[in-house]
């Protein structure tokens, strides 16, 4: 008996695919690694990873962010025969023999590999416990049936592929055998594996047959992992089971559509109640949706000490029997108190009440349930509010409400209500805007209580469901207020290229990176900012500058000595109020996607708090740059030398531009510094509203044997800080209305506003004259004691007659031996018919 194939949502052909991807390769950021394979291990073996990219020429190092991976030796590279690897001319293949710890942390790991010259932007990996089993089909119609279902252990992972056709989607069948009675638990790991950097997405979907070849189970999407399916069920029968594995979204793709499918009879919870807890506490708790049925668990919370940002996290793996589930259940661990709910609680009556701070822990039952809390606010109390609901996995879709604690009138609007939240409001700062984390669905807001009083919470589910797994934590506290630092993608840049937030520090030289402050919920940060960096390696040096509050992208510099000794460390950077008296919680955020859409909308980023650093071999080149001796005016030029020092032999071509200007100032452009010269000129701008400050500027550089708009496959570094004032004009130009006939000769007079002193004389030239009228000189000298100032012009007989504007005066002032130029004024000029013609 042949089963029916799941109907496909969508089936790309080899031709539309490959359109497809041709549209994205224009758009495609180069990354050193692409991607690797396989995606996961078992605890206690060693693997053979292959990393597939582009510059992977003497790879030094692979180093997991949760530590237990060693590498024991590289194979490469070599040149990768992929074709699907769109966004490389000419793609490289390295191996690294790695060594899985027998006590490695379960769970993805991001693995981070760094070339003698590149940090590459990190992999995902995942750990299990499980023996592997490697999938035999190699294309379509070696097991895509239940006759030929592929057969394995009961208890194993296997590593299979999703197998590309012009017009079919493959369809992977594998039989094990099950006693009646026993659980049966599948997990897919799929979409969360992440295909290629920025890439697309491996959706499937699982169906599985019992003994009798009915569909017994399917499980697409599910709360818990999003786009990846589970299935845990009591076995009815004793015989052969199939399990079948196949997408839902068609793709051609061969090497990008891998998936690691667990089956056995390891416990598979959906849903923990309650779900957090204090730290070092033995908490009681509740598992539901595993096909045994609910369970009572006692979990040990480590003793940590209590400092989690909004998005952190403790990952519970659920074990029984020596079992461990492949993934982990995510659980709060904060110093709040928990409350639980007490059934019924949906009228003002049975309201349970609590005390600010606290961890309010409840579950919607059944469609239409409303679960009541009730709270005491003091006149102008601040209270801040989050619920943990999609964020830890559950399928509640929760909406929140505060309401005085009296009975509402017919057409009383409540105090506060507020459903989905933005990305900011649950603490997800880095990253796209487009981004869809599944935490986004679960509200956060700040109350101010207008009057003393009693007052009531309620929450719900949006689409007014409820079910026994429809579990929440409110987090209620006194209103904290809360910053964030990231690397920040300049306007230009596409999120994750190395040039605009990779920390990759040459030896003897210097590395500056972008990084913004964001402000918490209900946050309104005030006075100066200054930065730490925490977990530097030897050899490592930070420069930051203060910043007012107001400003939100500061350049951070980091330097690294002769001997600083190359290798990959993370770090924290947090921002702090110089003004110690201020109570302002910091957190440090780097953002990956793995798993993309079009148009960026991934469902599934990744944040950490801390940022991956590496110090590799010094740049073939270093930037000098000197403190210039005068400031930028507004409405003013500057120019500023850069000085390229080249190391040994290497004469090659570069790029020197900045990355960042303040707010209100522009610059030209990039700057190509041909072989064998030394110098460039960068100029730089101010607008008539430029922020009158003193900022932090640098210059960068980049080799061009990359992409140097990325920063990919390029040595980069960049010159050290200097002092970069922007402040009033010297001068301001008012133009009085002028005329003037066709071949003749006129003048125009202009007002001077003195604002800031200068020594000596000052030239004053006119631009944006008409065609056909020139400045005669000499050009006027102005002091800074002039009031007025005649500019004498002279008009070609075949000059346009008509009404002229936006005349405008430039005024060249030398200081310290350094010409500012400034623009000022916008004047008109008639240009008249001669008389009597």
């Amino acid at each position: 008996m042949s089963a029916r194939p799941f109907r496909a949502r969508l089936t790309f052909t080899l031709t539309a695919l490959g359109l497809l991807l041709s549209s994205n390769a224009v758009f495609a950021i180069q990354f050193v690694v692409e991607y690797a394979l396989p995606r996961g291990a078992t605890r206690g073996t060693t693997v053979e990873v292959s990393f597939y990219g582009k510059h992977l020429a003497q790879p030094q190092e692979v180093v997991s962010n949760r530590g237990g991976i060693k590498l024991l030796k590289f194979d490469g590279p070599s040149e990768n025969k992929d074709k699907n690897l769109i966004t490389s001319e000419a793609p490289q293949c390295v191996t690294a023999k790695l060594e899985i710890a027998p006590n490695c942390p379960l769970g993805e790991h991001q693995l981070s590999l760094r070339t003698s010259e590149f940090l590459a932007e990190p992999v995902l990996f995942f750990v299990g416990t499980q023996p592997i089993v490697n999938e035999t089909e190699q294309k379509i119609g070696g097991n895509d049936s239940l006759e030929k279902a592929e057969r394995i252990p009961l208890s194993c992972t296997v590593h299979g592929q999703i197998h590309g056709g012009s017009n079919a989607i493959d369809h992977d069948f594998y039989a094990f055998d099950l006693k009646a009675g026993q659980r049966l638990s599948i997990e897919l790991e799929a979409a969360r594996l992440g295909t290629t950097h920025m890439g697309g997405e491996n959706d499937c979907a699982l169906r599985l047959y019992g003994p009798d070849g009915k569909v017994i189970a399917v499980s697409d999407d599910t709360a818990l992992f999003v786009q990846d399916p589970l299935i845990t069920i009591k076995a009815p029968l004793d015989g052969r089971y199939v399990i079948e594995v196949t997408q839902l979204v068609g793709s051609a793709a061969t090497l990008h559509t891998v998936y690691r499918l667990h089956v056995g009879t390891f416990p598979r919870p959906t849903t923990v109640y309650p779900l957090g807890g204090t730290p070092g506490e033995k908490l009681a708790i509740i598992l539901q949706g595993d096909g045994l049925g609910p369970k009572n668990a006692i979990v040990a919370l480590p003793d940590i000490k209590v400092t989690p940002g909004p998005i952190e996290v403790f990952e519970y793996f659920p074990e029984e029997n020596n079992q461990s589930a492949p993934s982990p259940l995510p659980l709060r661990i904060t110093a709040h108190r928990n409350i639980l709910e007490t059934e019924p609680n949906d009228t003002l009556e049975q309201a349970k009440s609590f005390t600010i701070p606290s961890a309010l822990n409840g579950v919607i039952q059944k469609p239409g349930d409303v679960d009541l809390w009730k709270f005491r606010a003091e006149k102008d109390q601040v209270i801040d509010f989050r619920v943990f609901a999609r964020t830890l996995g559950t399928p509640l879709d929760p909406k929140i409400w505060i309401r005085p604690a009296r009975p509402a009138t017919e057409d009383e609007r409540p105090l506060a209500e507020v459903d989905d939240a933005t990305l900011q409001e649950r603490g997800y700062f880095d990253g796209n805007s487009r981004w869809q984390p599944r935490g986004v669905l679960d509200p956060a807001l700040t109350f101010r209580a207008k009057e003393s009083g009693e007052y009531i919470l309620g929450i719900e589910d949006t689409r007014g469901l409820g079910k026994t797994d429809f579990i929440y934590r409110i987090e209620v506290d006194p209103h904290t207020d809360s910053m964030a630092i990231h690397p920040y993608v300049p306007p230009g840049h596409g999120y994750g290229e190395p040039r605009g937030v990779t920390l990759q520090i040459p030896q003897g030289n210097r590395w500056t990176t972008i990084f913004r402050i964001e402000e918490g919920l209900g946050t309104k940060l005030k006075g100066e900012i200054q930065f730490e960096a925490i977990g530097l390696p030897p050899g490592v040096t930070m420069v930051s500058p203060k910043v007012d509050a107001k400003v939100r992208e500061v350049p951070i510099q980091f330097i690294a000595t002769n001997d600083a000794k190359p290798g990959i460390s993370w770090v924290q950077i947090l921002a702090r109020p110089v003004d110690s008296q201020q109570r302002i919680a910091s957190y440090c955020q780097k953002a990956m996607v793995f798993t993309d859409r079009r148009g960026g909308f991934a469902w599934r980023p990744t944040w950490t708090d801390r940022l991956p650093l590496a110090v590799i071999n010094n740049a073939p080149f270093h930037l000098e740059m000197e403190q210039p001796p005068s400031g930028l005016t507004r409405n003013g030029e500057l120019e500023l030398t850069v000085k390229v020092v080249r190391h040994g032999n290497w004469n090659g071509p570069l790029e020197v531009k900045p990355d960042w200007v303040p707010a209100g100032i522009e610059h030209g452009g990039p700057i190509e510094v041909a072989p064998g010269q030394t110098t460039a000129k960068v100029r730089l701008r101010a607008k008539g509203d430029a922020a009158l400050a003193t900022w932090k500027f640098c210059v960068f550089g980049s080799t061009l044997d990359g992409i140097p708009v990325e920063g990919s496959g390029c040595r980069l570094a960049s010159t050290p800080f200097v002092d970069l004032t922007v402040s009033e004009p010297f001068v301001s130009v008012t133009f009085q209305r002028a005329s003037v006939e066709k071949g003749a000769k006129g003048q125009i007079t202009a007002e001077l506003k003195q604002h800031r002193p200068f020594t000596g004389s000052a030239k004053a030239t006119l631009n944006r004259l008409p065609t056909g009228v020139r400045l005669l000189e000499p050009f006027p000298q102005i002091t800074s004691n002039d009031k007025t100032c005649v500019f004498h012009i002279e008009a070609s007989s075949d000059a346009l007659t008509g009404q002229f504007k936006d005349i405008q005066a430039e005024i060249s002032v030398n200081e310290a031996g350094q010409t500012i130029r400034q623009q000022s004024g916008s004047g008109v000029l008639r240009i008249d018919a001669p008389r009597g013609k």
